[in-house]
């Protein structure tokens, strides 16, 4: 389960009162990539895109 912050969860709840969806696909990609950028070395983080393409 995914444990949120105070300010993550207010944006949600402003954003589901507007009508929006809380995660856009920018955010999603955002940090995905920044929590394989924890993961891995630099080296390991900078050659797994060239893998993917």
């Amino acid at each position: 389960m995914t444990k949120f912050t105070t300010d993550q969860k207010l944006s949600a709840v402003m954003a589901y009162r507007e009508g929006k969806d809380s995660m856009n696909d920018i955010d999603y990609y955002n940090t995905r990539r920044i929590k394989a950028k924890l993961k891995l070395s630099p080296v390991q983080y900078r050659t797994q895109f060239v893998h993917v393409a």
